[in-house]
């Protein structure tokens, strides 16, 4: 469980912010899954910010997945957990999905 201080507009200020992840795999898709949970609001599309990722196009993140994927150990894990999860799988899809 990872927690950072964000700021959101409109005088809204959330103290901490939980982050969850996991990574999985699903027999019926085939597939491994990477899933990150966070905010549930939906008005934080302000709060996105344009990048180029390794063959990704067009791509949005939220700044806080962003951060937390790329600055804390959220990162590492999820690593590790798709390595694991490739070779007690083998040639599986990988698909991420968050929220």
């Amino acid at each position: 469980m990872l927690m950072f201080h964000v700021i959101l507009n409109q005088g809204f200020e959330v103290i901490e912010l939980i982050v969850d992840a996991f990574v999985g795999v699903a027999d019926d898709l085939d597939a491994m899954l990477s899933h990150l949970e966070a905010l549930k609001k939906p008005d934080i599309f302000w709060k996105q910010l344009d990048f180029d990722y390794r063959g990704c196009t067009d791509g949005k993140v939220h700044d806080g997945f962003f951060n937390a994927y790329n600055n804390t150990i959220m990162r590492s894990r999820i690593h590790d957990g798709v390595s694991r999860a490739k070779k007690a799988y083998e040639d599986l899809k990988i698909m991420v999905t968050g929220h």
